[in-house]
């Protein structure tokens, strides 16, 4: 029998992602903030993302983002936090809380990244 080793703790990265609302009501969720850690805690990204759609609702109450924080200039575009979260999570285990809608948020499947 095999046995079951740890990753390394350079192989682990953290991600976690706010999202705003887009479209009627807002209930459509849009990636507002992307933050990636590594195993130590170490900021690797943190950064506000500047919104593709129109935000209907930024749920300022919850997220604490307002639309400032999304403007060009204080935001990054998406495709270029798209692409710097693939570049981070290659060869990485990569752990959070309710990843599906993370990854979703941040598409890094279209940017390249290895499949989960």
């Amino acid at each position: 029998m095999s046995k079951l080793t740890s990753p390394t703790p350079a192989l682990i990265i953290g991600l976690a992602c706010t999202v705003v609302g887009v479209g009627p009501g807002g209930s459509t969720h849009m990636l507002a903030s992307v933050a990636v850690v590594d195993y130590r805690g170490q900021t690797l990204l943190d950064t506000y993302v500047q919104p593709t759609m129109q935000v209907s609702d930024y749920r300022t109450a919850t997220t604490g983002i307002v639309e400032g924080h999304l403007a060009p200039g204080s935001a990054m575009r998406f495709q270029d936090v798209q692409a710097r979260v693939a570049d981070l999570m290659k060869g990485k285990v990569v752990v959070g809380h309710s990843l599906w809608l993370d990854l979703s948020g941040t598409r890094v499947a279209d940017a390249g990244a290895p499949e989960l």
